[in-house]
Parts: C-alpha cells; sequence; structure tokens
C-alpha cells in the first residue's frame, strides 16, 4: 500500500470516497471550531477530520485513482477538488444553510411563543 503524510492530530490513515470526503469536508467546515486546511499532493488530497463527524481525527485521504474511478476522468487533484466543490460540496452546503435558517426561525418562534 502506498504510503500517505499522516496529518498533524491523527493517528491513522483511511482512504475514504468522494462522498465520504466531502461530508467530512462540509463537517470540517461548518462545525466552527478544530477546523483542518486541505491538504494537495499529486496523486491524492487529504484532510484531518473525525471519520463519522464526531470522535477521533483521522488522516482522509481521497486518492487520483478513486476520483478517475468515480467521475470517469482523468485531471489533476485540484481539477477533481473543483469538480466536487463545484458538483457535490456546494449542494450539501446549501442544505446544511437551509437547514441552520430553518432550526434558527423555530428556535425565534419557540421564544416569542413562551
Amino acid at each position: 500500500m502506498k504510503q500517505f503524510e499522516l496529518l498533524e492530530g491523527t493517528t491513522k490513515v483511511l482512504l475514504v470516497s468522494v462522498d465520504r470526503f466531502t461530508k467530512r469536508l462540509l463537517e470540517n467546515n461548518t462545525r466552527g471550531y478544530n477546523k483542518s486546511n486541505i491538504h494537495f499532493y499529486d496523486d491524492y488530497i487529504s484532510l484531518s477530520a473525525p471519520l463519522d463527524g464526531v470522535g477521533v481525527h483521522n488522516t482522509l485521504v481521497l486518492t487520483k485513482k478513486e476520483c478517475e474511478e468515480f467521475f470517469n476522468l482523468s485531471e489533476t487533484m485540484r481539477g477533481y477538488y473543483s469538480y466536487i466543490l463545484e458538483e457535490y460540496y456546494i449542494p450539501l452546503y446549501e442544505e446544511w444553510v437551509r437547514k441552520d435558517e430553518r432550526y434558527n426561525i423555530k428556535q425565534k418562534l419557540d421564544e416569542v411563543m413562551k
């Protein structure tokens, strides 16, 4: 198996799918604390995040091979990342914003109704 760089604060590397990487990226960017940057390499990108949204951070790795199979095209890792953002991340983020707005409106209504 290829060696991947272990990110600071993590103890193991986990290979993930495009879908799982995108969901962990959204959680990383919206939780407001312990945020991690994306790390780009020639044949993979990585992120320090809990695998299932809570708990210990792992180095989550999305490989070029996984992206080639998923998107059925050949691109650089930055190119794949832009596809991920445009096609998967932005719709997930928009959904998260709508849920957050509904939650805030419900909270305000609950306060008014007390």
